[in-house]
């Protein structure tokens, strides 16, 4: 996820900052994987344009596509 991405659907500047201002302890894959899925669903909706996760997810690939066809035209 990029941090223009970020950036523009939150007040944080990277997702690494998202992620080190949650109420979790993330130092890896394994952490970041044993977070309960409703608390980081509840963070993501309450510091960011989305509802959860998920639509996140989903809404930062799409971001990510259009620019890489717009990079192509």
């Amino acid at each position: 996820m990029s941090d223009n991405f970020v950036s523009k659907h939150s007040k944080y500047k990277s997702f690494d900052e998202l992620l080190s201002s949650s109420p979790f302890t993330v130092e890896t894959a394994e952490d970041f994987e044993a977070m309960p899925d409703d608390e980081w669903d509840s963070f993501i909706n309450q510091n960011t344009d989305y509802d959860s996760w998920k639509e996140m997810q989903v809404k930062a690939f799409e971001y990510y596509a259009k620019k890489q066809i717009e990079k192509g035209l």
